[in-house]
């Protein structure tokens, strides 16, 4: 295939594509490559100079969020030592948004015999958010926005690590909602629905911010607290869910009163979220048997 012809082809090609010289200088950049450009308020007078010139000028991220020093990109490392290396990179938008590239950069053998570069911009700003959505989907719950049942086992299992690292205790609150199903079976689940939405707003108002509040399933909650000061701090804790005041939630015109109860342990070192969550079921059971159950009054 001729020059003219290849250039023809990477012209027509929805992806940036920038060929260099051996010497980094810029050879030919294709029309995506300057609409790339525009995306991030620059032009091909801050790609020319090198490859890193342009991030002078833009912050760039990686995958998991860390900022990159423009020398030690992968592009640029790709360039400089003749090498293929290729990566996911975020870059800031003019309007403080993130644009997502798959970038990759590897030798190319030129018309006049040497090795110059082929770098590629592949725009992936959809499929990196539509990741983002799923993620979340799979560990948020949809009707209280609460972290779910997984997102707390991946959370207990960082808590536990960081004990294992520099100590401190890890506790577990275990909540259930007294007569829930008579609320559904009697008003309809959006009366439910209702109910199950305030809770967990009250349990997020009464917890640490650093508190994990998480709704496990139906009418069941658990809140992670790490660090926790020992039992003392975990009575703490429920002393200050408890001391909320009610809140209504009317139905029909009428208010609704519906309790709840509690079990608080802490963690052991050797705990996995099944078994942490199964003591501290017993503990809300002993609770239920006792006679200030009432944990919360929603009516």
């Amino acid at each position: 295939m001729h020059e003219a012809q290849l250039l023809a082809v990477l012209d027509a090609l929805p992806i940036a594509v920038m060929l260099r010289a051996a010497d980094g200088t810029l050879l030919h950049a294709n029309p995506a490559t300057v609409r790339f450009l525009a995306r991030l308020g620059l032009d091909i007078s801050h790609v020319a100079p090198s490859a890193s010139a342009m991030m002078d000028h833009i912050t760039v991220i990686d995958e998991h969020g860390r900022h990159q020093d423009p020398t030690h990109l992968p592009v640029v490392s790709a360039i400089r030592e003749g090498t293929e290396r290729e990566a996911t990179l975020g870059y800031e938008l003019p309007d403080g948004g993130w644009a997502w590239y798959a970038t990759r950069a590897g030798p190319l053998t030129l018309t006049d015999g040497t090795i110059g570069t082929v770098v590629t911009c592949d725009d992936v700003t959809h499929r990196r958010l539509l990741e983002e959505e799923l993620r979340t989907a799979a560990l948020v719950d949809p009707l209280t926005g609460l972290d779910n049942r997984r997102a707390l086992s991946a959370a207990l299992d960082n808590a536990q690590q960081s004990r294992a690292r520099d100590g401190g205790d890890v506790g577990l609150l275990f909540l259930d909602l007294d007569g829930f199903k008579t609320v559904n079976d009697t008003f309809g689940h959006e009366a439910g629905d209702r109910v199950l939405v305030e809770t967990g707003s009250r349990l997020v108002a009464a917890t640490r911010s650093v508190d994990r509040v998480c709704r496990i399933g139906g009418d069941e909650f658990a809140v992670l607290c790490a660090p926790v000061d020992g039992a003392g701090g975990m009575q703490e804790l429920v002393a200050r869910i408890r001391s909320l005041p009610p809140v209504p939630v009317l139905v029909q015109g009428k208010p609704l009163a519906v309790r709840g109860s509690i079990g608080a342990v802490l963690v052991e070192p050797e705990d996995g979220l099944d078994q942490a969550l199964r003591r501290a079921d017993v503990a809300m059971y002993d609770h239920k048997r006792s006679d200030d159950a009432s944990l919360l009054v929603i009516g």
